[in-house]
């Protein structure tokens, strides 16, 4: 999860509390002229299994809150051609404002589920085919990330959703199933 207040600079570390990690832009502008523009990677390396074995049906996912008012959220979701291969992402954004953040398999917080016409854009192989409008050095950060990783950008195939003025207080969820063992 990442946390981020309008304002200056990104120079300072991240603090981690239990689980989470909340990065900070430092600063306390306000208004069009202190917007920024943030680009964050996650990176999870053996963090979550790639199979199920037969008496679950869980799923996993990748999702990303809306804490700060945002002109567009883009939540891309990279994987490797080994990782849940013949899985297709579900999208389901929920609403935070007064239970927090939703786990993907707590069918509890069915009820804050937001009916939405955002969708899930399959962006196919390669980082090449990553790029997205506004961001014209997308590609570039990608491939760095990948070589900084000793990866195979080639071998990654990408999932994205892309909301203008996603609303504040809500977590967009890509769910992938796991497959059997």
């Amino acid at each position: 999860m990442v946390r981020m207040s309008p304002g200056a600079t990104s120079n300072e570390s991240p603090v981690r509390a239990t689980s989470t990690v909340h990065y900070v832009v430092a600063g306390n502008g306000i208004g069009p002229k202190s917007a920024v523009n943030i680009f964050g990677v996650e990176v999870f390396r053996r963090h979550l299994e790639r199979y199920r074995d037969t008496a679950s049906n869980r799923r996993r996912s990748a999702s990303a809150e809306v804490q700060t008012p945002t002109e567009t959220l883009v939540l891309d979701v990279l994987l490797h051609e080994a990782v849940w291969p013949d899985s297709t992402p579900e999208l389901t954004i929920y609403d935070t404002t007064i239970r927090g953040v939703a786990a993907v398999n707590d069918r509890s917080r069915d009820i804050d589920r937001l009916d939405l016409a955002e969708s899930i854009q399959p962006l196919g192989w390669g980082t090449a085919k990553f790029r997205i409008a506004g961001v014209p050095e997308y590609v570039e950060l990608l491939r760095y990330t990948c070589d900084k990783l000793g990866w195979d950008g080639d071998k990654l195939r990408g999932y994205r959703c892309r909301i203008r003025y996603p609303f504040y207080g809500s977590q967009v969820l890509m769910a992938f199933e796991l497959p059997m063992k």
